[in-house]
């Protein structure tokens, strides 16, 4: 399985940041999948029939999406049980990202009592949403339509503001 993600959108689009004449990699660098083949210096981390998930540097197979693909162990993990290859292949982008911003957050706070999730709705901000639980941070949220915000309260996060109407300022 393959995830894609907004830097995947931003990609096929032509609008990915970066400097120019950087190449962001082909889409679909987000998978779960089953080991076929393993290098004889990774043998004691994964076992031919694992499941993995985890990011495939430069996409899936030869166009980015193929059925195949060759990565370094280290960056696969186990795929968690009860999680299915299609629920696991979304999460890498959304929670590494989520690791490093919370990682630089409390270095600098010593306790964080709460945070505001621009665009909570999506892949990052449903992450963040999950860490902050788990810290116990109180969440603001915001995203864009009835139904994602609707969906957030379903979540539990008591604050929940429309990121397109002026009385979000």
């Amino acid at each position: 399985s393959i995830g894609l993600n907004f830097r995947d959108l931003l990609n096929v689009l032509g609008l990915y940041p970066g400097p120019k004449g950087y190449d962001p990699g082909l889409c679909g660098g987000d998978a779960a999948g089953i080991v076929v083949n393993v290098n004889h210096h990774d043998q004691h981390i994964f076992r031919l029939g694992s499941s993995v998930f985890g990011f495939t540097p430069g996409g899936v197979g030869s166009g980015g999406l193929g059925s195949n693909a060759v990565t370094p162990s280290f960056l696969l993990a186990p795929l968690p049980p009860g999680c299915t290859f299609d629920h696991a292949a979304v999460l890498p982008t959304a929670f590494v990202a989520n690791a490093l911003v919370w990682e630089v957050m409390l270095s600098r706070f010593e306790h964080l009592e709460s945070l505001l999730v621009h665009g909570a709705s999506g892949g990052i901000g449903l992450a963040a949403i999950q860490l902050c639980k788990i810290a116990d941070v109180a969440t603001f949220a915001t995203c864009s339509s009835a139904l994602k915000r609707a969906f957030l309260r379903s979540m539990s996060v008591r604050t929940v503001l429309d990121s397109r109407s002026t009385k979000f300022v």
